[in-house]
């Protein structure tokens, strides 16, 4: 979608004084921003009350002529920029349910800032400026930096309005995509691969400093990370029961289950900053400035306790990594008939490199590989979180992909099941 905004600013203000207190209240704006997310995080403000005091904060970009002129005034007094255009975009969205729209001008085609629009009653909104104000402290990992905040009414709706800056390179994503354009064997497709491979690597030394950046610490199985897992497994145990056919022994997912969380808090383990939605499409790289970037990291929120105490676990974050490289080798598409194929992005083959090359960068960049404990767990966690989205509807061509997912999820839990039957008939 495409809209081409193109306005001009009436101001009873000259130009350089109508900048000059905007961008006065902008910062006002963010620092307010900034202490009402940390606040909130840690319990010391509902959300209510977070809210109604950024509704006091923020200005009030809402125009009459609806939502068009609503989005243009808004950047035109935070940006400067006349004439502007809009693209809905997937790029810097993550999974926050909030609508992303890239901004250009009609001079460039590289985009100038995101903006994202939250509803009022939005669970993501705080914790990404707080996972955003907290990522700026780390200085050898890059992410997009907060330009304005705003609300308005659209419809009678109330919502509230960030602007970000972009990060520089490709998501990962793109990087597999890039290599998938070439056939097996071709130079191309070789020179592709190389340049896949530094992006991977670099963003397992990025990801170890992430995980650096707080002292870890070695202590027990943090409790709400159990309590997460027994919570994934009543709602996967539910999907189970409601679709029979996937063979699975309940009684003896339930019992591994209790194995796997045995044996996680009979050890004490690394404790410190996680990131804890680390995907392929969250991970960027930029070959020319050799940077590695992350983008939506609203759920570093999770990662401190309502004491401020770090909680999170670094180790999950390598794992989901692995499972994303291994899980998103594949791309997805919708045909003009509705029919959806799937393409091979990477082989097999591959995907053992890039794995291998990013957990030498993750210790290259002082990070602890997990324990085949942690990875049992993490797995697990994971199979049990898509079982548990079975009836979750998306748009195709994404619901065919999670319907893949789920599927590979239900075959990895029951041969983790013949496994576990199998090595306790041996230990007897």
């Amino acid at each position: 979608m495409k809209f081409i905004l193109i306005s001009s600013l009436i101001c009873i203000l000259n130009i350089a004084e109508a900048a000059s207190f905007v961008s006065k209240n902008i910062d006002q704006e963010y620092e307010v921003a900034i202490e009402i997310s940390k606040k909130f995080q840690k319990g010391v403000l509902s959300k209510e009350q977070a809210n109604e005091i950024l509704i006091a904060t923020f200005s009030d970009y809402s125009h009459r002529d609806g939502k068009e002129a609503t989005v243009t005034q808004f950047v035109q007094k935070t940006t400067g920029i006349e004439n502007l255009i809009l693209y809905g975009s997937s790029e810097q969205r993550g999974w926050s349910g909030s609508e992303v729209y890239s901004i250009q001008t009609e001079e460039t085609e590289e985009v100038q800032f995101f903006l994202k629009i939250f509803p009022y009653d939005s669970k993501h909104y705080l914790p990404e400026i707080f996972g955003l104000s907290l990522m700026r402290e780390v200085k050898e990992v890059e992410c997009p930096k907060i330009c304005a905040f705003g609300q308005c009414f659209i419809n009678e709706n109330r919502y509230f309005l960030v602007l970000e800056t972009p990060v520089k390179g490709m998501s990962i994503q793109q990087y597999f995509i890039q290599v998938g354009q070439y056939q097996i064997g071709s130079k191309a497709r070789k020179e592709a691969f190389e340049e896949l491979c530094k992006a991977v690597q670099s963003s397992g030394t990025g990801l170890a400093k992430l995980h650096t950046y707080l002292p870890n610490k070695k202590q027990s199985f943090p409790k709400d990370a159990e309590e997460a897992m027994r919570k994934d497994l009543n709602s996967a145990i539910e999907e189970l029961t409601y679709q029979p056919k996937s063979g699975i022994d309940i009684e003896k997912l339930q019992a591994y289950t209790e194995h796997v969380l045995q044996k996680m808090k009979a050890h004490e383990h690394l404790i410190g900053l996680a990131y804890d939605d680390i995907k392929t499409i969250h991970t960027f790289y930029d070959h020319k400035t050799k940077q590695f970037s992350l983008v939506n990291p609203d759920r570093l929120y999770f990662s401190f306790d309502s004491e401020g105490e770090v909680q999170g676990l670094p180790t999950k974050d390598v794992c989901k990594y692995i499972l994303s490289l291994t899980l998103n080798r594949f791309q997805y598409f919708l045909h003009e008939n509705q029919a959806v194929s799937k393409k091979e992005l990477l082989t097999e083959e591959e995907i053992k490199i890039v794995i291998n090359l990013f957990e030498l960068g993750y210790l290259q960049g002082g990070g602890i590989l997990p324990t085949s404990i942690e990875k049992e767990y993490s797995f697990l966690q994971h199979d049990l979180f898509f079982i548990k989205n079975s009836r979750r509807d998306f748009p195709e061509p994404e619901s065919t992909r999670v319907k893949d997912l789920i599927n590979i999820s239900v075959e990895n839990i029951k041969l983790q099941l013949t496994k576990t039957n199998v090595s306790l008939s041996l230990k007897e």
